[in-house]
């Protein structure tokens, strides 16, 4: 597809987006469950503490040998590189600032800008993000320089690089936005830190506030203000919002 093809040589570089992902995962776990956002409950039967989806001997040698999904066979999604349909579930309760202070609620932050967008699915099909990111920053009057945290749905490798490469592209910001000047490149030190969808897995109707609550949680523990969160969508579509610490 165009979004693979992007970042070619895109199946190395595939593999190698996923072995970061799965590393950075590990720092996740050994934060407290609150700080993570995990919600205990008691249950009947020993407790679920590790996720089932982490690929602990994960290497570049064994995904390399996987068969493409797409486009065979010179295809550069597979199902390592693919984020995993995984059991979970997420909550956040929103409201505004007069409701929570009377019904005596601490909040963790504000959603402060959100914006949903489309774009032509045949040519840029998940590329959405890169489409809301820069309408969402332009809404709220913010450059990435602004945003100290920063969250995306990893729903393939190939889709996160493509993104992260368009973003910072001069041509496609040319071809696809005339007249808008790119976002530039993503800080990666400050990007999905400790792993995305391809390590945590993506249970469908889950991951949106997964995003939520880790960008709220981030930006406490990391002393941040602002957040940026991204995704796709199938049909071309795309959603970025900004998250800002509530103090």
């Amino acid at each position: 597809t165009f979004s693979a093809a992007l970042g070619s040589p895109a199946s190395c570089r595939s593999r190698a987006f996923l072995i970061r992902s799965t590393v950075s995962h590990p720092s996740f776990l050994h934060l407290s469950a609150s700080s993570r956002g995990d919600v205990p409950e008691a249950r009947q039967g020993a407790a679920a503490r590790v996720a089932g989806g982490i690929r602990k001997d994960a290497t570049m040698e064994k995904m390399a040998s996987l068969k493409a999904a797409f486009v065979k066979p010179h295809g550069t999604v597979t199902a390592a590189n693919s984020s995993f349909l995984t059991d979970g579930a997420a909550a956040t309760l929103l409201m505004n600032k007069a409701k929570a202070e009377a019904l005596g609620f601490a909040p963790k932050a504000y959603l402060r800008e959100w914006v949903f967008v489309s774009c032509d699915p045949f040519e840029d099909l998940l590329l959405g993000p890169t489409y809301a990111v820069t309408s969402v920053l332009k809404k709220a009057g913010l450059t990435l320089k602004d945003i100290d945290v920063i969250e995306f749905h990893e729903a393939f490798a190939g889709q996160i690089l493509s993104n992260l490469k368009a973003l910072d592209s001069d041509a496609f910001f040319a071809k696809s936005m005339p007249g808008t000047q790119k976002v530039g490149a993503v800080p990666m030190e400050k990007f999905n830190v400790h792993g995305g969808s391809l390590s945590l897995g993506h249970p469908f109707g889950a991951t949106g506030a997964r995003l939520v609550t880790t960008v709220a949680n981030r930006l406490k523990r990391e002393d941040g203000r602002f957040g940026l969160i991204a995704a796709c969508a199938d049909g071309g579509i795309g959603h970025a919002c900004i998250i800002e610490r509530f103090d």
